[in-house]
């Protein structure tokens, strides 16, 4: 389980874990991720869970060689 009280991470890797999850359970573990990274902190998934990651919490940020996602502001202040 992801703690509720920690410091606020840089960055998380996520790998092949949200392909598992319900669409519900998928959202609700997104958000509680958003919240725990410190901006600017990054979410790095397996490529093909970039169809599964949730544009109205995250943007996708594209490097020369690789992804990552940052939570939108506003996804900071959602419980």
């Amino acid at each position: 389980p992801l703690p509720d009280n920690h410091e606020p991470w840089h960055l998380i890797c996520l790998r092949n874990v949200l392909i598992y999850l319900s669409r519900e359970k998928q959202r609700e573990l997104l958000a509680k991720l958003a919240r725990s990274l410190s901006p600017p902190g990054y979410l790095v998934t397996a490529p093909v869970e970039t169809l599964v990651a949730d544009r109205d919490i995250f943007n996708l940020v594209m490097f020369p060689d690789a992804f990552a996602f940052q939570p939108k502001s506003s996804s900071l202040m959602a419980e």
